[in-house]
């Protein structure tokens, strides 16, 4: 439904306004790009580009009572968030957020409501890019800061039992509906290509790092 010449991964298709959008991972693009449905859902073009001249990883969107932000984090895998007073605004890069890097601050689904508190759910490459997702609180306070802490380990995580399960869990995307909730994920089955999700986690994850010597010796 798009074709681009660069690269392009996590699709956070949602609705605002009557229309559909989707932010998407745009990184080598270098921008972080919002795309309209023009033919919901086969047809989609470039609609503004939020943040521009960046490399984020899997920005992620929310919009609500409390604030309008995105969530993502740079190569380096720190933690990044930016607010805006609308989705079509002004994206400014926020400073009162929590020095989160390496492990478990890269999105790993859609940001969803429960209860009044909204969950984060982000990828924890304990065991190898794509082994699982954990789920942060996002919470906030009168100073207008973020505070993300732990609210779920292993939410989703390697099922041996399950061969297209069996390396891991990378993504969910968790939605409200009338009688409840939607939600789809997506997995990984353990083979030859584990050793790139080994080499891919040791490129950005120093908590991996760590892990992964420990495991061997």
């Amino acid at each position: 439904v798009i074709d681009e010449d660069f690269h392009m991964s996590y699709p956070q298709v949602f609705k605002y306004k009557e229309e559909y959008y989707m932010l998407p991972e745009t990184k080598r693009s270098n921008n972080v790009i919002l795309y309209k449905a023009k033919n919901f859902p086969y047809e989609w073009v470039q609609f503004d580009t939020l943040i521009s001249n960046v490399r984020y990883k899997d920005p992620t969107l929310l919009l609500s009572e409390k604030g309008n932000y995105i969530f993502t984090c740079d190569d380096d895998m720190n933690l990044i968030v930016y607010e805006s007073d609308n989705l079509f605004g002004v994206w400014s890069k926020k400073e009162n957020i929590p020095n989160l890097k390496g492990n478990k601050v890269r999105g790993g689904g859609r940001i969803f409501e429960y209860n009044n508190t909204y969950y984060y759910p982000v990828q924890n490459s304990k065991y190898g890019y794509g082994s699982g997702v954990s789920l942060l609180k996002i919470t906030f306070d009168e100073n207008n800061s973020i505070y993300l802490t732990e609210a779920k380990d292993w939410l989703l995580h390697p099922e041996d039992y399950i061969t297209e399960f069996s390396h891991g869990m990378h993504h969910l995307d968790l939605q409200r509906t009338n009688d409840g909730f939607r939600y789809v994920y997506d997995g990984d089955k353990n083979g030859d290509d584990n050793l790139f999700n080994w080499k891919r986690t040791l490129k950005y994850n120093f908590l991996d790092l760590r892990n992964f010597w420990l495991s061997i010796f």
